[in-house]
């Protein structure tokens, strides 16, 4: 005779626990999947630390290879990748625009945003070369890319519609940082939520 064997309760609740990470970025990309037919549009890259060496770090091939990949398919005709040097010597926007010439996209098409410190910042230095634009696309990472929405339409309520995030879900890929990932976004939707002034804005630039 067969014997079944089950998992216990704890067993259970740690593969739960695991998979709360994959859970929350499905579900983040598919709060983001929504996306317009191809037209006059733009892609904005949100910038992530490059490597203590210099070379890109994995977010930032992942954010940049989105964003190329959605730059063709809509047919847009300007890219701007932000991002300046809080956490490295290195210029997040710079290491980000080989990675986006490399893989095709004319110099000519390309934006540097290189002095954001934060997604605040990341949003605010990068809307005037992308407010007159009736789509922009907005990449990065499936949970992160719904602050940098919030931050948008903050900023500029009366372009809010024209703002789409845009993301890919990766699965089993990149675990730790989804983890990372997680609990940054949880504490960053909490802190938003009570740190406002009259403007919807946050008091002090997150």
């Amino acid at each position: 005779m067969a014997v079944r064997l089950r998992p216990g309760p704890k067993v259970a609740a740690l593969l739960a626990v695991l998979a709360l990470p994959e859970a929350a970025y499905w579900l983040g990309s598919r709060a983001a999947a929504a996306v317009p037919p191809p037209g006059d549009c733009a892609v904005l890259v949100l910038g992530f630390p490059t490597k203590k060496d210099g070379s890109p770090s994995s977010l930032q091939r992942y954010r940049v290879a989105t964003g190329v990949d959605l730059f063709r398919a809509q047919r847009c005709d300007l890219m701007v990748l932000a991002g300046g040097s809080p956490h490295s010597p290195f210029v997040e926007a710079e290491t980000m625009s080989r990675l986006a010439f490399e893989a095709g996209i004319p110099k000519d098409q390309l934006v540097l945003e290189p002095r954001s410190r934060n997604t605040w910042e990341n949003i605010a230095y990068s809307l005037p070369r992308l407010e007159k634009k009736p789509r922009v696309f907005l990449v990065s990472d499936a949970l992160h890319i719904h602050r940098a929405k919030r931050y948008w339409c903050r900023q500029r309520p009366d372009l809010c519609a024209n703002a789409y995030p845009a993301t890919r879900y990766l699965p089993l890929r990149l675990y730790a940082m989804k983890w990372v990932g997680l609990l940054a976004e949880s504490w960053s939707f909490v802190r938003d939520s009570f740190r406002t002034d009259r403007q919807g804005q946050p008091a002090t630039r997150p």
